[in-house]
C-alpha cells in the first residue's frame, strides 16, 4: 500500500458504526478486492455478488480516466470518484476512498449516488433508512416524494379539468331535452360538411297538434312527448344522417349522400308513421304527428344551405295546408317528385 499524503487522515471507525453513518461504504483489500459491503449496497441486486470480485472489475472508472487498474486507485485516495456499475441497472455513483486506521492494508470507500438518487431509488427500490440520517439524498427523496405527489395532483386536476371541457364541448352542441344536436352543432356540421358526393335531402320537421299537448296536460308531459317523437326520428335516419332538434318542436335530417328525391321521402313516410303512434306519458295517451317539407340539395348546383333549408321551411308550411302528417317537396324538385 502506498504510503500517501491521504494518510494523514486515517479513520478507525467499528463497523456497526460505519453502516449507521455510512450505509453505503465498502471496504477492500490490498489486492482491490472487496471485503464487505455496507447494507445498502447489499440491499441493491446487481451489487449482492461483489464480495471477493475485484473492485475495478464490478465498477467501471467514469473520472478520473487515468486508473485503469489498482496502483491507478491506490494513487487516487482522498480523491473525488465518478463511477458506474459494469451490469444490471449502470447505476452511477460518486466516491472517495481512504485507509483505515486500526490496518492500513484496508482501504474504505464510502458511496453515494449524487444527483442520480431519484433513478437509484427508483432501479433498487430504496428508501429513506437506506440512507444515513445527514445524508443530503435523504432532504432530496422527500422533495421527489414530495413532487410526485404535486406532479400526480396536477395531472389528476389536468384529467378533471379535460375531463369538464368535454362535457362542456358536448353540452354546448347538444339539446339537454332530447339528447339530439342543437342549432350550434348544425353550423359546425355544415363547417365540415358539403353535400357530398351525391347531394342530399334536407327535411324540416314540425310536430302537429303539439300545442295541444302543452295546453291540456302542461309543459312537463310536453317535454315527454318531445323526447320520445325525437328518438323516433332519430330511430328512423341512417347512422350517417344529421338530426338536431333546431326550435320548439321543430327538427332538421340531412339525408346524406343521396340524389334521388323518392329515397329521402321514403325516409320521411317512415317517420310520419313513426311519430303518429300514440306516445304515453305522465299516465295519458298523447297523439300527435309531424309534418315535413324537404328540399335537395345537389352536390355542383349553386344554392346555398340557407336557400336549401329556407325552401324547405316553405314545403313544411305546404305540407301543413295540405292537412298534416303530409310530406312536401320544394316547387324546385316537385317536377320530379309527385306531392301526396
Amino acid at each position: 500500500m502506498p504510503k500517501s499524503a491521504a494518510r494523514n487522515a486515517l479513520i478507525s471507525l467499528e463497523p456497526d458504526v460505519l453502516d449507521v453513518l455510512m450505509p453505503m461504504h465498502l471496504t477492500l483489500d490490498p489486492e482491490g478486492r472487496i471485503l464487505k459491503l455496507g447494507p445498502t449496497l447489499q440491499k441493491m441486486g446487481a451489487t449482492k455478488a461483489m464480495v471477493g470480485k475485484g473492485f475495478l472489475d464490478v465498477f467501471e472508472m467514469v473520472r478520473p480516466r487515468r486508473i485503469v487498474g489498482v496502483e491507478d486507485l491506490w494513487s487516487a485516495l482522498g480523491e473525488a470518484l465518478h463511477l458506474r456499475l459494469r451490469s444490471g441497472e449502470k447505476t452511477n455513483f460518486r466516491a472517495v476512498a481512504l485507509p483505515v486506521a486500526s490496518d492500513d492494508a484496508i482501504v474504505l470507500v464510502n458511496m453515494s449516488f449524487g444527483i442520480h438518487v431519484g433513478d437509484a431509488v427508483a432501479s433498487h427500490d430504496l428508501t429513506v433508512e437506506d440512507f444515513a440520517a445527514t445524508d443530503l439524498a435523504v432532504e432530496m427523496l422527500y422533495l421527489m416524494e414530495a413532487k410526485s405527489a404535486a406532479m400526480g395532483e396536477a395531472r389528476r386536476l389536468i384529467g378533471r379539468l379535460d375531463d369538464a371541457k368535454k362535457h362542456a364541448e358536448v353540452q354546448s352542441v347538444t339539446d339537454t331535452l332530447t339528447g339530439l344536436p342543437n342549432r350550434r352543432a348544425l353550423e359546425k356540421y355544415l363547417e365540415r360538411a358539403g353535400p357530398g358526393q351525391f347531394g342530399c335531402g334536407v327535411m324540416l320537421i314540425d310536430l302537429d297538434f303539439f300545442k295541444n299537448v302543452n295546453d291540456t296536460y302542461g309543459h312537463a308531459v310536453g317535454d315527454e312527448v318531445l323526447f320520445h317523437a325525437a328518438q323516433r326520428i332519430r330511430a328512423e335516419t341512417r347512422g350517417q344522417d344529421f338530426v338536431a332538434r333546431v326550435g320548439g318542436d321543430e327538427f332538421l335530417v340531412i339525408v346524406g349522400d343521396v340524389s334521388d328525391p323518392e329515397s329521402v321521402r321514403a325516409t320521411a313516410d317512415r317517420i310520419i308513421a313513426s311519430v303518429s303512434q300514440t306516445i304515453r306519458s305522465g299516465g295519458v295517451e298523447c297523439a300527435v304527428g309531424v309534418s315535413i317539407g324537404v328540399s335537395m340539395w345537389i352536390a355542383g348546383h349553386a344554392r346555398s344551405f340557407a336557400e336549401i333549408q329556407e325552401a324547405a321551411d316553405v314545403a313544411l308550411y305546404e305540407a301543413k295546408r295540405l292537412g298534416r302528417r303530409q310530406v312536401a317537396f320544394d316547387r324546385g324538385v316537385a317536377t320530379t317528385v309527385p306531392q301526396r
